[in-house]
């Protein structure tokens, strides 16, 4: 028969076990990257669309939203096609902007200031609640063209003219209207602004610089200066449709709009009872180094950002359904990149794929590629 000193040194050692499991388990989720949720979202596109349904049905529709120049904006140009969502002011009053300021304001501030509202309240965040908070702010933009607009300003509101074509103001707008406390960041890298916006802010969020933050992305062109550059060197398509990843691409065409998430980590988003619209898992950042030339991809590299940004997921290829990739439409291939992406996805059918737990999503079909280029059929 086993002593009860025995049956004692047993149970110690077992709470011991216990204890030391437990604590093992809560540095494994500590030492695990804290997943980002998606809660609220707002958007301005061309189509008529102002919400995010609309942005879905749009694209799913497959509906072909390109018009002519905007007749309003006094452009000398006649001869391409360009899809723009509309108005893109938002009623500068409301926001506690000035007429004389407003005049003087790049038209981009104003829609992204008015969307970023939009996805706090679809959030179910009151604005109000957030101020002198640690809430940060993220936009990305391409640049801005309001002072080769040749628009003329007022003698009156000259001196809202250093504000009102700054890009690091498309950010600081929105912190100072809300009272926003968190980093507050403008990011320029050409088209891929915006997602390194979210990148930024994902890493605030994780590194505990920033409770939530909205981040967007905004284009609106107060003069036509691509397109007269694009022309000039043949990369813009004649009939303004932008062809990527089709064999027919014959030049890019241009776009606006304006676009805005909420973000915060999931346990936030938990802790309050909000529904998380979608769960950024794993990201990644780089550079194309050096190529064929200065705007040429890199195929090596983006092979290596995917790579990075999947593994970052705690992901293999295999457990990726789809990939969304981002052409410009012009005759340059898209190198290796996009050629490891198609052989990785190979030819698996769903069934080889394992159970999936989320809903599954059929992707939107593809507009003005009826014959895909070979490197990525």
């Amino acid at each position: 028969m086993v002593g009860n000193g025995k049956i004692l040194d047993y149970l110690k050692w077992v709470t011991v076990g216990i204890a030391l499991t437990v604590e093992r388990l809560r540095e494994s989720k500590e030492s695990r990257p804290e997943q980002i949720a998606i809660t609220g979202m707002g958007c301005r596109f061309p189509g008529g669309v102002e919400s995010s349904e609309g942005l879905w049905r749009l694209v799913t529709e497959g509906r072909d939203v390109v018009s002519d120049f905007p007749a309003d904006r006094g452009w000398p140009l006649v001869s391409w096609n360009v899809a723009v969502p509309g108005e893109p002011a938002a009623d500068a009053a409301s926001f506690g902007i000035a007429p004389r300021e407003a005049l003087a304001t790049d038209p981009q501030q104003r829609p992204l200031l008015e969307i970023a509202w939009e996805s706090l309240e679809r959030a179910g965040i009151d604005p109000d609640t957030l101020r002198g908070s640690r809430t940060g702010t993220f936009a990305g933009m391409m640049g801005s063209d309001h002072a080769l607009s040749g628009i003329p300003v007022p003698t009156d509101p000259t001196g809202h003219l250093i504000t009102g074509a700054s890009a690091s103001v498309v950010s600081g707008r929105v912190s100072s209207t809300f009272g926003l406390r968190g980093p507050s960041t403008t990011v320029d890298t050409a088209r891929s602004s915006s997602l390194v916006a979210l990148h930024l802010a994902a890493h605030s969020l994780r590194s505990g610089q920033c409770a939530p933050a909205p981040v967007g992305g905004v284009s609106v062109m107060s003069a036509p200066t691509l397109f007269s550059a694009f022309a000039q060197h043949g990369g813009l398509a004649p009939d303004g449709r932008c062809k990527s990843y089709a064999a027919a691409a014959d030049g890019t065409g241009w776009s606006e709009g304006a676009g805005a998430l909420f973000v915060e980590r999931i346990s936030d988003t938990r802790r309050n009872g909000q529904r998380a619209l979608a769960v950024l898992r794993g990201f990644s950042v780089n550079s194309d180094g050096a190529s064929d030339a200065l705007t040429a991809p890199n195929g090596t590299a983006q092979q290596q950002v995917i790579e990075a940004a999947v593994a970052a997921a705690g992901r293999s290829m295999d457990d990726v359904d789809t990939m969304e990739g981002h052409g410009t439409g012009t005759r340059h291939r898209p190198g290796p990149a996009a050629r490891r992406r198609r052989d990785e996805r190979g030819p698996r059918r769903r069934d080889e794929r394992g159970p999936r737990r989320r809903r599954p999503v059929a992707p939107p079909r593809r507009l003005h590629r009826v014959t895909p280029e070979p490197a990525v059929a």
